[in-house]
């Protein structure tokens, strides 16, 4: 490695005058494409603004006859798809301005020179946290995720590859160069035959580093590299001592993601469970400079909060894998009787009671206790509620008076599929019954806690096994996350592991942490 001094290298030094000339222009070029897509936005909104005035007093919908009123229905139609297409422009514009404020904080912090066979120039690539060309064809600045930026990190001078579309490109690896640069302001450079990982030795050469490590994409090894593009596995597991980059690697990986995906892949797809709260505040500030929105950020506390359980274990379950196994085995073979629901009311109304709710169970007993049982048993509970009320019985609870309701509905009304009801009947049913209509949808009806203790032998239920029961009846889950990032994953128990495996089943987990590290002895590692 070669480096030089900020003034040594402002004295006498050609290449520094080179990188500093070129960052020069490239920053005023930045910041032309800034002022015209600022130019460009604002005039977008003007004539939007215009758009709307003259439709609000041009556009009318002429109900003369039905001609005339398709006509006005296809020109509605018209407008309406202009306004969406000018509504895609303005978020690529703002996109796009998005991009050239993080690049204007510092453009970019490397360059390879590449040459792709003997009888071509070599190409220089400036690699910053963005990707920004002036035209279609060279680009200014490439972004970091880009298949030809692997080159960079490959940590290999020479002969080196990267893939694009399924094709294997070859090239030789002239030149790696690292930057220490600010705004337009270059502060020093490092040729290197590997990308600088040691962070004491970037601070001792960059003067102007901030403890929070925004410029973290220079100082990836080949083993980092290689996570963070690794490909989709249902599991990755990054095993690292403290200091070994295993953050850097993690927002890495969720900014790579978020590039690769861009077309399908949404900031709240992906989940970063950590154990410290003050994390959010850090990746707030460091994945935005790496190009990329945050994900949703959760500790586990605040995990279990979102699923509005009776209780709280707090931040150490006393949970065993063993009693989440014993719940799961047990309960397909397990009789619900009356003590395992709630009465059903509407506000002060009783609709179900325990009993009637208890023998409808019986019915469906052959499904087995589990989610195909309670899926039926709430919607034959509903249509229970419905056809009563259609029948006119105000005592919803046929447990309670059944002859009256034999008598009060004819054979017709036992049959809500039959029953001819407009829809301004349907939304009054609905309206009036929202609230009963709701604890059976939500499976509110059901008492967890009498369940579990029933099928543990115990009554110190903890909050995680209650929550894992309610998905066992259930099937609670998030299907929307795709990807499920933990931290400091030795300080989780096997059971928590459990319960966010089956919570998250369409996910992909990375998992990071220290097997030396565990702050408790009932751990995971």
């Amino acid at each position: 490695m070669t480096g030089n001094t900020e003034m040594e290298q402002e004295m006498k030094d050609p290449i520094f005058e080179e990188e500093q000339a070129h960052l020069h222009t490239t920053y005023r070029t930045l910041c032309e494409m800034k002022t015209d897509l600022e130019d460009k936005l604002q005039k977008l909104e003007q004539q939007a603004a215009d758009e709307k005035n003259d439709i609000r007093d041009n556009l009318r919908l002429d109900t003369a006859d039905d001609e005339v009123l398709m006509e006005s229905y296809a020109e509605m139609g018209t407008w309406n798809r202009y306004v969406d297409s000018m509504n895609v422009t303005s978020d690529l514009l703002t996109h796009r301005l998005k991009n050239l404020d993080v690049l204007l904080k510092a453009p970019y912090f490397a360059r390879v020179t590449l040459q792709f066979s003997p009888e071509e120039e070599a190409e220089d690539y400036y690699i910053g946290s963005a990707a920004v060309s002036k035209n279609s064809v060279d680009p200014l600045i490439i972004d970091w995720r880009s298949p030809i930026a692997e080159t960079y990190y490959n940590q290999e001078n020479g002969k080196t590859s990267y893939e694009v579309n399924g094709r294997r490109i070859e090239a030789d690896l002239l030149l790696r160069r690292q930057f220490d640069l600010r705004q337009d302001q270059l502060n020093a450079y490092f040729d290197t035959q590997i990308a600088i990982e040691d962070k004491l030795l970037l601070q001792s050469l960059s003067k102007h580093q901030t403890g929070k490590m925004k410029d973290i994409t220079a100082q990836i090894q080949r083993e980092q590299n290689a996570v963070i593009r690794h490909p989709d596995v249902p599991a990755l597991l990054v095993n690292g001592i403290a200091g070994s980059g295993k953050t850097s690697i993690l927002l890495q990986r969720i900014a790579y993601l978020f590039y690769r995906q861009r077309e399908t892949l949404r900031p709240e797809q992906v989940c970063l469970l950590t154990l410290n709260p003050v994390f959010r505040e850090y990746i707030d500030t460091v994945l935005p400079d790496l190009g990329e929105s945050n994900p949703n950020t959760l500790t586990w506390a605040e995990f279990m909060d979102e699923r509005h359980l009776p209780f709280h274990d707090g931040a150490h379950p006393k949970t065993s894998l063993s009693d989440l196994t014993d719940l799961e085995e047990a309960l397909p073979s397990y009789t619900l009787g009356p003590e395992d629901f709630f009465p059903v009311y509407q506000k002060e109304r009783l609709l179900l009671s325990v009993q009637k709710i208890a023998e409808t169970a019986e019915g469906f007993r052959h499904f087995g206790t589990g989610v195909r049982l309670i899926n039926v048993l709430s919607l034959e509970l509903e249509n229970e509620i419905k056809r009563t009320i259609r029948g006119g019985n105000t005592k919803a609870d046929p447990s309670a008076d059944g002859e009256d309701e034999a008598e009060d509905n004819d054979e017709e009304a036992a049959d809500p599929f039959q029953i001819p009801l407009d829809h301004a009947n349907e939304n009054r049913l609905q309206n009036d019954n929202g609230g009963a209509l709701k604890t059976l949808r939500t499976c509110a009806f059901l008492n967890y806690r009498h369940i579990a203790e029933k099928l543990l032998y115990r009554s110190n239920v903890t909050a995680l096994e209650l929550l894992y029961l309610r998905m066992l009846l259930t099937g609670e889950s998030d299907k929307n996350t795709k990807y499920v990032m933990i931290d400091e994953v030795q300080d989780y128990t096997a059971a928590q592991l459990r319960l966010l495996l089956r919570f998250f089943p369409k996910a992909k987990f990375m998992l990071l942490g220290d097997e030396f590290q565990a702050i408790r002895e009932d751990t995971a590692t």
